[in-house]
């Protein structure tokens, strides 16, 4: 679930972002314009070819 603090916005990333495993951050930060522009990519199937893979 996005956190939101202020104007900045962080997204866990995968399963294992809080088990200490993931070597690379396990959070991402951005923008509530970007996240909404992002979101509506997402519904409007923009990443589901990702899912094929």
């Amino acid at each position: 679930m996005p956190q939101q603090e202020g104007d900045a916005i962080t997204i866990a990333i995968g399963d294992l972002s809080h088990t200490g495993i993931m070597q690379r951050p396990s959070f991402v930060t951005t923008n509530r314009h970007a996240w909404d522009i992002f979101v509506k990519a997402v519904k409007s199937g923009k990443f589901d070819h990702l899912a094929a893979q």
